[in-house]
């Protein structure tokens, strides 16, 4: 191919690329084409607030710029009533939620393609939640007895030990292992536990305590779990299946006028080897050592200020949070983006009510970008970020100085990590290459020098 300049611009060429897609319609997985990628804002929330409406009228999708205070747009979707558990697969393609049931409807996995914007659902009769896998398109519903993986492959269900009830705790950033909460039956003096599974094999690996608050590392071979010992709050950090601890490290709770206010959230940062904690506070650990890198507080101000809700994006490295807080006896809600290194605030929006964030996963920038130049033939490469999140396609860039694309606007080149241009003239030029999928194009790599002679 032979890069020509046309008009002030290098001529870019759009690669149509198909893609599976997770649509719940029945239990079927059906194949869809996207016809482009459409660059998504890097979060959504989903919630139960519809302005003017109070009995089972839908639930709000919300767009939202997590560096700009502002919610970009919002959409009404009748399917999404009580609306949680949000989940976007890691090509950015689909968003997942769940609908419990109310009356005579069941509940419900709503899918919907944030390619084409059409939605989805499939009754899942008994399921009582999701949860999603952050490597692969696939979701787990939880009902009164076990588990069952909704995927590409079709319905799996899990080989586990009975219970009475289910719920979902943590899925280890590989997406190779699940931590649910197994609810006991005390007339046959069987304890609450929690379950660790296989997620490609379905199998039982380890049966843990009655963990609730807790997250898998990347691997899935340790837990970040906070509980009570000896009536101390604690984080630590157990080896599994063993149960060796591995770390350990007090936690104070937050105090208000209501008692203590638990941890909320834990969220592993599988990329910097760090957990976090959510609750009236923020605080970020060493993942080995449990040692305080950082803390910081939510915006609201009130009798009582908490995170309702809490997602981690750690490829971008934002926390999202949704607070509550209470003054004079009135709730007040907020939407909040911090900076997961400093934990320092970017943007604080007012809300409704409350609601579930979801971050897009666009991917990470490409590395070990490389020219060779030989005449007017130039042929650059590049190794792909590791996934999650999920690359779909590079984007080549080209400029007349560091950063810029005033030359070659960008070529997308599908899923190939190296390009040869043939008779480019004789110049100075800076390229470099981005990572996209269905969320859009992620960071640029670092600027390569080409020159031509």
């Amino acid at each position: 191919m032979t890069w020509l300049k046309i008009g002030g611009h290098w001529p870019s060429v759009c690669v149509m690329d198909g893609r599976q897609t997770l649509v719940a319609a029945v239990t079927a997985i059906l194949l869809g084409t996207a016809q482009s990628a459409v660059a998504q804002p890097e979060a959504f929330v989903l919630s139960g607030v519809v302005p003017g409406c109070t009995i089972d009228c839908g639930g709000t999708i919300l767009r939202v710029a997590p560096d700009t205070p502002a919610v970009l747009s919002s959409v009404v979707d009748p399917a999404g009533a009580a609306a949680t558990s949000p989940y976007v697969t890691p090509d950015g393609g689909l968003l997942v939620w769940f609908t419990p049931g109310s009356g005579s409807r069941p509940p419900r996995l709503v899918v919907r393609d944030l390619v084409n914007g059409r939605t989805s659902t499939l009754d899942v009769p008994g399921a009582t939640g999701i949860v999603g896998n952050p490597s692969r398109p696939e979701v787990y519903v939880f009902d009164a007895r076990g588990v069952s993986a909704y995927g590409l492959s079709g319905v799996r269900r899990f080989t586990a030990p009975v219970c009475t009830s289910t719920s979902p705790i943590s899925v280890s950033g590989d997406g190779r292992r699940l931590l649910y909460f197994c609810y006991g039956d005390f007339a046959v003096l069987q304890p609450n536990r929690a379950l660790l599974v296989d997620t490609t094999t379905g199998q039982l690996v380890a049966t843990l305590p009655d963990w609730l608050t807790a997250a898998l590392n990347h691997d899935g071979s340790a837990a970040y779990v906070v509980q009570f010992v000896n009536q101390a709050q604690r984080l630590q950090k157990i080896e599994l299946p063993g149960g060796a601890v591995l770390a350990d490290v007090a936690v104070p709770a937050a105090l208000s006028m209501f008692g203590n206010l638990p941890i909320w959230d834990v969220h592993a940062d599988h990329r910097r080897n760090r957990v976090l904690l959510v609750s009236q506070f923020l605080r970020t650990f060493d993942g080995d050592s449990l040692t305080l890198l950082a803390s910081g507080g939510l915006g609201l101000s009130g009798q009582v200020a908490r995170a309702a809700q809490s997602a981690l994006d750690d490829a971008n490295q934002r926390l999202y949070v949704t607070g509550e807080a209470i003054t004079a006896g009135f709730k007040s809600w907020s939407f909040e983006v911090f900076d997961a290194n400093t934990l320092v605030p970017v943007v604080a929006v007012a809300a409704a009510g409350p609601g579930e964030f979801v971050p897009v996963p666009k991917p990470l920038a490409p590395t070990g970008l490389t020219a060779a130049v030989s005449g007017g033939s130039v042929t650059v490469a590049w190794a792909g970020a590791a996934a999650p999140p999920t690359t779909t396609r590079f984007v080549l860039e080209v400029g007349s100085a560091p950063g810029l694309r005033d030359i070659f606007t960008g070529l997308d080149l599908g899923l190939q990590t190296s390009f040869t241009a043939n008779g480019v003239p004789p110049g100075r030029y800076y390229v470099r290459v981005r990572a996209g999928n269905y969320a859009g194009l992620g960071a640029p790599s670092s600027d390569v020098v080409v020159l031509v002679q």
